[in-house]
């Protein structure tokens, strides 16, 4: 019977093992994106908070994914319970959900998403449960044990009550929100300023600390992505589709253009 929890139960025992794993953003709809870049990265974040993907093209992007057995992390909306459950229910196995701002909330979260006796996740899962082929109990037990659930700290709120977030059981990963980070505290625009990367290494740290995983987003910058994984980082999101798009396009015909010329 196909297991649709083996791509993040891989991706867990990866960060379990201490390697560092690099991924990419997906904007696009359509689910050639994930087949085609899915080989090419240790896991793909999906992100649903600033970008018009409706649920319809992101279960497509999932299915793209699982054909190129690659991991994927969805960036959700936000932690309401409606929003958590769909996503869940249509196979979603990574969650990071965006802009926490309490430990209440992550306590929510942590309710919303795992099953009783963790949570109260409701009853009802289809794609994730392999549409119906995993017994019921089998499903509740697999599905507690393996959903990864990262919870971004990005908001000075967040980043006050980070020793408290970190006391809470249930959830994986915090993610590190490195420009929204700065903007809350005062300083848009400088996401690597001396006294934000001395955050990120705090936050790092501190939930390495707490046997949490940690995983940060950015653009399409090298120096940054090692910069994270020596502060304690072992999760990179680097740059989306788009920009790598741009990127290739760009370089390679830049140097066409070149060799033309000369």
């Amino acid at each position: 019977m196909a297991n649709m929890f083996q791509e993040i139960q891989e991706f867990r025992r990866r960060l379990d093992a201490g390697e560092k794993l690099i991924g990419m953003g997906l904007t696009l709809s359509d689910a050639l994106v994930s087949e085609a870049l899915g080989p090419s990265v240790d896991f793909i974040w999906f992100d649903l908070e600033h970008n018009a993907i409706n649920y319809h093209d992101m279960r497509n992007q999932l299915i793209g994914a699982r054909a190129a057995q690659t991991p994927v992390v969805v960036r959700t909306p936000g932690s309401d319970e409606p929003t958590l459950k769909r996503l869940l229910d249509a196979g979603v196995m990574g969650l990071v959900i965006p802009q926490i701002r309490s430990a209440d909330e992550v306590r929510h979260v942590v309710n919303c998403c795992r099953y009783t006796p963790v949570g109260h996740r409701g009853w009802g899962a289809s794609r994730s449960a392999n549409y119906g082929r995993m017994p019921g109990l089998e499903h509740l037990e697999t599905a507690n044990k393996s959903i990864f659930v990262s919870v971004q700290i990005e908001t000075a709120e967040a980043y006050a009550a980070l020793d408290e977030i970190l006391s809470i059981e249930g959830f994986d990963s915090v993610v590190i929100g490195p420009n929204d980070l700065t903007c809350s505290h005062g300083k848009p625009g400088h996401p690597q300023s001396p006294e934000n990367m001395e955050r990120i290494q705090n936050i790092a740290s501190k939930a390495r600390a707490r046997g949490k995983h940690v995983g940060i987003g950015m653009g399409i910058e090298v120096d940054f992505a090692l910069q994270a994984f020596e502060l304690g980082c072992n999760w990179v999101q680097a740059g989306q589709d788009f920009s790598y798009l741009i990127k290739g396009a760009e370089e390679v015909l830049g140097e066409i253009r070149e060799k033309m010329s000369s």
